[in-house]
């Protein structure tokens, strides 16, 4: 259920070439997950990079990006616990 309402949330989201931080991104009672959002202009698809454990989604950054540079738009959760 998660990883279907963070979809739907990216999906949602305008199509302007972009990086948003979004601080609420997805309730996961308890928790209040922030995501990351890299948003290709026309995407060819969308990729949900998950963070290993322990390891900040920062780390990805340059992964995220390189993939939005390709054409898709992705979406990076920071996991509880990091």
């Amino acid at each position: 259920m998660f990883l279907a309402n963070a979809v739907m949330k990216l999906l949602a989201l305008s199509t302007i070439m972009d990086v948003e931080h979004i601080d609420n991104g997805v309730e996961f009672p308890p928790f209040k997950v922030p995501l990351t959002r890299y948003r290709a202009g026309t995407p060819r698809a969308v990729a949900i990079v998950v963070p290993a454990m322990g390891t900040a989604a920062g780390f990805y950054q340059p992964f995220a990006e390189e993939l939005a540079a390709r054409g898709f738009s992705v979406l990076l959760p920071e996991l509880p616990g990091k």
